[in-house]
């Protein structure tokens, strides 16, 4: 959820520096500025070690530890 909200950010940076270019998109983005928030409460969630301790951490946890830098790092996979 944290990886497509960044990307969600991204894309209204991009969307607003070519209004020409995204004249019917600029509005639908928007939608999603009050799911930002979620974002740092989630990444901070899963951060805490004592988090990464339970078991639905650790059943999962190589794919846990690459979505969770990819969210905390996102430039490294949304670059535009």
């Amino acid at each position: 959820m944290t990886i497509g909200l960044h990307a969600v950010q991204k894309l209204v940076a991009l969307v607003t520096d070519h209004p020409e270019t995204f004249k019917e998109t600029i509005g639908k983005l928007h939608v999603f500025e009050e799911y930002y928030q979620w974002c740092d409460i989630i990444e901070s969630f899963w951060s805490a070690p004592e988090n990464q301790q339970v078991r639905t951490w650790i059943d999962h946890r190589d794919i846990n530890q690459v979505m969770l830098a990819t969210s905390l790092l996102p430039d490294g996979y949304l670059n535009l």
